[in-house]
């Protein structure tokens, strides 16, 4: 999660650490829940990136045609 922009970070936290649902989240940080929802998707994105990054550098990748 520190791998994140500081925008997307407290959303990660709050829902991927503490498992608050977004309209939770929304409330808590004073956002709209539309927003809490894309913040959600770009910081999944940006996760899976780091993962595979790290993962790579560890030898260990997804084949060619099982990548999405």
């Amino acid at each position: 999660i520190n791998a994140l922009d500081e925008e997307f970070r407290e959303v990660a936290f709050q829902k991927f650490v503490v498992g608050l649902g977004n309209k939770e989240i929304a409330e808590l940080l004073d956002l709209k829940q539309n927003t809490v929802g894309s913040k959600v998707s770009r910081a999944r994105e940006k996760l899976s990136e780091v993962l595979k990054e790290m993962a790579a550098g560890f030898g260990i990748g997804l084949d060619e045609d099982k990548k999405k």
